[in-house]
């Protein structure tokens, strides 16, 4: 008001009731944020707890999980080691194996070679024998004539003496 002095008590009052007022919605203000600040620091502290909670969840999932990782990775190496032994087994059995084949492909050129020999002596043998026959043939042909022949004889002596 421009008839009202700046010392006057009603510019003092109204003054003095501005700043009450800026006081006041300050307080009132500082209140809400505070309420604000509580809620938030409320949520915060739940959120904090929630993941502690979910921390602590985790952490005990990954010792879990760490666990059965290594006892997997000893299961698998346990087994590594059992195929590895049944590997060198196997090897070793093949080992055997491919020598008794070596014998045995040897001894079964041996036995054919033998077996080929023992086939040209038969072979021969049996061309011998055939011979031999043909020959034994010929004298019990030749056998048979001559007693033929001296059955003849004999009973032509007979009739001889007869008459």
């Amino acid at each position: 008001n421009p008839g009202i002095l700046p010392g006057a008590p009603t510019v003092i009052d109204s003054i003095k009731n501005a700043m009450l007022n800026v006081q006041k919605s300050k307080v009132q203000q500082e209140k809400e944020f505070r309420k604000q600040l509580d809620k938030v620091k409320g949520e915060k502290d739940q959120l904090e707890a929630h993941l502690r909670k979910e921390m602590g969840t985790a952490s005990l999932r990954k010792n879990e999980l760490t666990k059965e990782l290594e006892a997997a990775k000893m299961q698998r190496d346990m087994q590594q080691d059992v195929l590895i032994k049944e590997m060198d087994a196997i090897k070793a059995v093949r080992k055997e194996l491919t020598g008794r084949m070596s014998e045995v492909t040897k001894e079964k050129e041996d036995l054919t070679r033998h077996l080929s020999i023992l086939s040209k002596s038969r072979a021969e043998l049996e061309q011998a024998l055939e011979v031999e026959m043909k020959l034994v043939e010929k004298d019990r042909d030749a056998l048979q004539k001559v007693v033929e022949e001296r059955k003849k004889l004999q009973k032509q002596k007979m009739e001889n003496k007869e008459l």
